[in-house]
């Protein structure tokens, strides 16, 4: 499997004062979750994760993560972003350290191809599912799940049960969850209606999640 290399430079102190620090020379406070060790805490160059994040397998990337003083490099998943709200700065990365052997479960983009017969027909495609869950080694990751939708005729969904993922790729999300529907076009503008009649009547939610500096 040819990784990307990704150095890391070790990081003794913690806290919000030693983040900021990194921050104000162009560095970003990392950690990495050992197997069977005690998690490292790093720092890594934010310009080398953005390369990362624009690499095919973006989010999903696992990397040679090269680690000042240790003899080996550890292979690593990019397991989780922090980043600035405002800004679009990375604020703390953290890592993953796997095997060849690991069974990782991801998140990956679905991508339709085809047109529907049922569109051609004057009916409208609406996209359920954008993503999709599924457990696979390091080596199997896939970029993108696609989906043909060409088959497809009005009244015709398409489920996650319905897709082939490929060797080694086994779906981690419910077999019945929709991915594609293809309706006529008044049903969905009757559904569309709805939606909307109940979102103007919902009262708005966030949530936001504290990273470990």
């Amino acid at each position: 499997m040819d990784l990307a290399t990704l150095q890391a430079e070790p990081r003794p102190n913690t806290g919000k004062g030693v983040a900021r620090k990194l921050r104000a020379v162009g560095r970003a406070p990392a950690v990495c979750y050992g197997i069977a060790k005690e998690p490292a805490h790093l720092s890594v160059d934010p310009r080398a994760i953005l390369q990362l994040l624009k690499s095919s397998r973006g989010r999903n990337s696992v990397v040679n993560l090269t680690i000042e003083g240790e003899p080996k490099p550890r292979m690593a998943l990019l397991k989780d972003l922090q980043i600035h709200p405002l800004k679009r700065r990375i604020l703390h990365v953290d890592f993953l350290e796997v095997s060849d052997d690991s069974v990782l479960k991801l998140s990956i983009p679905v991508k339709i191809v085809g047109q529907s017969e049922g569109v051609k027909a004057g009916g409208s495609m609406r996209w359920v599912l954008k993503e999709v869950a599924v457990f696979c080694k390091p080596a199997d990751i896939p970029t993108e799940i696609e989906v043909d939708i060409t088959p497809l005729k009005i009244g015709d969904v398409l489920y996650v049960e319905n897709v082939a993922f490929g060797e080694g790729i086994t779906s981690a999300t419910k077999p019945r969850v929709p991915i594609v529907a293809v309706r006529s076009g008044r049903a969905e503008m009757e559904e569309d209606e709805e939606e909307e009649a109940e979102e103007g009547a919902a009262e708005p939610t966030a949530e936001a999640e504290a990273k470990p500096e």
